[in-house]
C-alpha cells in the first residue's frame, strides 16, 4: 500500500499512519492539482516497512514549484526538516535510519546577536580607552618618556629599564672639541669632562668622522627630523647624564688555572700575564689612560674630519 500526502502550504507537518505493507509517501507542489494516475511511474519513494514503526513522520517544505521529497522518521523528539534540497535517484530504495538524522537545533551554534554583541563590547571598551585614557600618549612629553607602561618601555616586562642614549647635540660638541685640538682634546680628557668611559668617547668621536665625511660628499643625507623625533620619546637630554667609570675593566670568564711555583720565587701580574700569553694589564690600563691624540682607523677617511699628527722626520 501507499499513500500519496499533498501539502497546500509548505511548512506544514504532515503525518501519514499506514497499515504493514510499503510505505510510501511524497510531498507535491502547491501548484499541482491532482497526484499522477499511476503511482508506480510517479516520484514515490518506498521504504522497507521492517525499518520503521507504523507512523512516519513528514515534515513538507516546497520551494517554488518544484516537488521536494523528504523522509524523516521519528519516534519521540522532534526532527526538523535539514536536508530538503536532496535529491534521491528513483533507482535506489531508500533505506534511512533514525540515528543518521540529527536536529539542527542539537547542533551547538553561537548566534549571531550574541557575536555581534561581544563585537560591540570590545569596540566600546577601545574607543573609550581612545576618547579617555590615550589623550595623555597624543603629545610626547619634552625631554621625557612618555611609556603606556608607565617609566618602562614594555609594561610586561619590568625588568627592561635602559637608559636614555647621549643627545647628538652632546656627540656633536665633543666632536667639536677634538677637531679643534686633537693633541689636546684626547679621548681621556673628553670622557673626564663627560662623564663617560674612554671607549665611549673614541666610538663617539670615529662614527661623527664617518658621518661628517659620507654628509660632505654627498653619500647619506641625516635624518635630523627622525633623530629628534626619537630623542624626545625616549627621553633624551641635551646634557649628558650618564655616570661611568673611564676604564671598564673586563672581568675573567674563563675557568681557574693552576700554575706551579717554586717556593721563594716572585711571582707577579708580569709573571702571570706571561703564563696566560696576555699584556700586563698595568701596561694597558696606562695605555687606555695615556693622553695621546686618537687615531680614527677607517680606510678612505678624509683627514679633515679624523686629523693625524705630524711624524716627526
Amino acid at each position: 500500500m501507499f499513500a500519496l500526502i499533498r501539502s497546500a502550504v509548505p511548512s506544514q507537518r504532515l503525518a501519514a499512519p499506514l497499515s504493514r505493507g510499503i510505505y510510501a509517501a511524497r510531498v507535491l507542489a502547491a501548484d499541482d492539482s491532482k497526484p499522477p494516475s499511476d503511482p508506480s511511474e510517479s516520484d514515490d519513494y518506498y521504504i522497507p516497512e521492517e525499518n520503521y514503526d507504523n507512523d512516519l513522520d513528514i515534515e513538507a517544505g516546497v520551494l517554488g514549484a518544484d516537488p521536494v521529497e523528504a523522509f524523516m522518521p521519528i519516534k519521540d523528539e522532534e526532527v526538523t526538516y535539514a536536508n530538503r534540497h536532496k535529491k534521491i535517484p528513483d533507482s535506489e530504495p531508500v533505506n534511512i535510519k533514525p540515528k543518521d538524522w540529527k536536529s539542527s537545533k542539537d547542533e551547538e551554534v553561537k548566534p549571531l546577536k550574541d557575536k555581534k554583541a561581544e563585537e560591540r563590547r570590545v569596540w566600546l571598551g577601545f574607543k573609550g580607552w581612545m576618547d579617555v585614557e590615550s589623550q595623555k600618549y597624543r603629545k610626547m612629553k619634552p625631554h621625557a618618556t612618555n611609556y603606556v607602561g608607565g617609566r618602562y618601555p614594555f609594561p610586561l616586562n619590568p625588568f627592561f629599564n635602559p637608559r636614555p642614549p647621549i643627545a647628538d647635540s652632546v656627540k656633536e660638541s665633543l666632536y667639536k672639541e677634538y677637531l679643534e685640538d686633537p693633541v689636546r682634546n684626547t679621548p681621556r680628557v673628553l670622557s673626564e669632562k663627560y662623564r663617560i668611559s674612554i671607549k665611549r668617547a673614541e666610538g663617539i668621536i670615529k662614527l661623527k668622522a664617518i658621518e661628517h665625511h659620507k654628509v660632505a660628499y654627498g653619500e647619506i643625507v641625516l635624518q635630523k627630523n627622525f633623530t629628534s623625533g626619537m630623542e624626545s620619546m625616549l627621553g633624551v637630554r641635551s646634557v649628558t647624564g650618564i655616570m661611568e667609570p673611564q676604564i671598564t675593566k673586563r672581568t675573567s670568564v674563563s675557568g681557574p688555572r693552576f700554575h706551579a711555583v717554586p717556593e721563594g720565587e716572585a711571582f707577579g701580574p708580569v709573571e702571570a700575564a706571561e703564563v696566560l700569553g696576555r699584556k700586563p694589564f698595568q701596561q694597558i690600563v696606562d695605555r687606555l689612560a695615556a693622553s695621546t691624540p686618537y687615531i680614527v682607523d677607517y680606510e678612505g677617511l678624509d683627514e679633515k674630519f679624523a686629523p693625524r699628527p705630524q711624524k716627526k722626520l
